[in-house]
């Protein structure tokens, strides 16, 4: 019995040719399988971490608008609206944020422009300034909708020129995508 029980001893047991200290095996695996665990969470923090560090920042966008009466025909996107009235009298300004709608009351043949007061999100492609036909901005079979594009993302960029396309226009919104 005495044989048996030492080559279980040495079979559970690792000691070191130059060295005094016996390790046993169960001891080992107990150490490994907790530096397995350590490296697991540190990877799953680092990880949460990246995520967290790319998160949008900043939004949401904002615009002035302004509507003129018109009538007037803009000669490109990027031109001002002239100062010298031959676009009509100022009809109404004014400031939207992001995801909100406006019933603004766009008439046939008027022009405005616009101006971003606040950046979107970190990361945003391109915003625009959304029309719609009727007096809301949901999307419908009805409700017809065209946009035009800010010259960038920045604060204080702008739709220099726009006008409305075929017939008036009830609604409008900052859209960024």
């Amino acid at each position: 019995m005495r044989f048996c029980r030492s080559r279980v001893a040495a079979a559970s047991s690792a000691q070191h040719p130059n060295s005094r200290l016996t390790i046993s095996r169960p001891s080992l695996t107990k150490m490994f399988s907790s530096v397995g665990k350590i490296i697991a969470l540190a990877a799953m923090v680092g990880s949460a971490r990246s995520a967290l560090a790319a998160k949008p920042t900043g939004g949401p966008a904002a615009m002035t608008l302004q509507i003129w009466s018109g009538p007037f025909a803009c000669p490109a996107p990027d031109s001002a609206i002239p100062a010298d009235g031959s676009a009509g009298t100022l009809l109404k300004t004014i400031s939207i944020p992001e995801t909100t709608c406006a019933v603004a009351n766009f008439p046939l043949n008027s022009a405005f422009n616009a101006t971003m007061t606040a950046a979107p999100k970190t990361g945003t492609a391109g915003c625009y300034v959304q029309l719609f036909k009727e007096q809301g901005c949901g999307t419908t079979l009805t409700n017809q909708y065209h946009g035009y594009p800010f010259d960038s993302v920045a604060v204080g960029s702008v739709v220099g020129c726009g006008n409305p396309v075929a017939f008036a226009y009830g609604a409008v919104e900052i859209v960024c995508e």
